[in-house]
């Protein structure tokens, strides 16, 4: 199939989610991070969402596709701050860009792998106390 009839691999263009094409889980977040390497040298910004490969970064400095980045993410209760050596902008939209995380050292990986592990244990903790307090629907007559 090709991308011109709107099929691929025998799926409608219009059906794929993102979440299907991500490799790694995400988790809504609002951390702060020292951004450096950019156009405008260094600034900050928010991390809106964060994964073991890459975030979204909302910041006023110039990110365009391209760049690299290293990240200082002060992560709560974490003792110092989770760096990043390279974070590869993929993708900018005003003041938001996508990172794909491309050098980062074994300890900080590890530091990320189990804050990924928190943020995730926490959202399946929190998702499954929302279902509780959700009553049962009726069910449908016919």
């Amino acid at each position: 199939m090709s991308p011109i009839d709107g099929k691929m691999e025998r799926r409608s263009v219009t059906n794929l989610k993102v979440e299907e094409q991500r490799a790694e889980p995400r988790v809504a977040v609002q951390f702060q991070a020292m951004v450096s390497g950019s156009v405008e040298s260094e600034g900050t910004g928010i991390i809106l969402d964060l994964s073991r490969s890459g975030c979204r970064l909302e910041s006023q400095l110039l990110m365009l596709p391209g760049l690299s980045l290293e990240l200082r993410i002060a992560v709560p209760g974490l003792d110092w701050a989770l760096i990043i050596d390279g974070a590869d902008v993929q993708w900018a939209n005003e003041d938001i860009a996508g990172l794909a995380f491309v050098r980062i050292r074994e300890t900080e990986r590890q530091r990320l792998s189990h804050v990924m592990t928190t943020l995730l244990a926490r959202k399946s903790e929190d998702w499954k106390r929302c279902c509780r307090k959700i009553p049962n629907l009726p069910s449908a007559r016919v």
